[in-house]
């Protein structure tokens, strides 16, 4: 399916992340970013950033479900709308040419009354 193009990072990060150091937030950062690309993580991570990148890494397969469920839904519905926009189509064709017939005999039924009748004469039986 497709990918997301972003690291969800939700603001109660910054509280869980508190007691990493700049270098230790910085190192889970680019790990975070080679997990996003299917990359290795570029620099082995201690204690303390093995557990924020646990956790984070958890709520990104998350959202890439939640991503991935709602593109799935989209493509069913587009497809449901193709398939009714096509029934529509040829629905509608159908009543076209139904409704130019229509049209064409109340035309001949309209000539045939202006036309003027030959009158039969009495006496001719013929």
């Amino acid at each position: 399916m497709a990918e997301l193009k972003y690291i969800p990072f939700y603001p109660g990060y910054m509280e869980d992340t508190s007691d990493l150091s700049d270098g230790e937030f910085r190192r889970l950062m680019y790990a975070l970013c080679a997990y996003c690309e299917g990359a290795e993580r570029p620099e082995p991570l201690t204690g303390k950033e093995v557990i924020a990148y646990r956790f984070i890494t958890r709520n990104i397969r998350a959202a890439q479900d939640q991503y991935n469920a709602k593109c799935k839904a989209n493509s069913e519905n587009a497809k449901k709308r193709t398939q009714a926009n096509v029934s529509e189509r040829k629905r509608s064709q159908a009543n076209d040419s139904q409704t130019s017939q229509y049209k064409e005999q109340r035309t001949k039924n309209k000539i045939l009354l202006l036309l003027p009748r030959k009158r039969a004469k009495a006496g001719n039986n013929a």
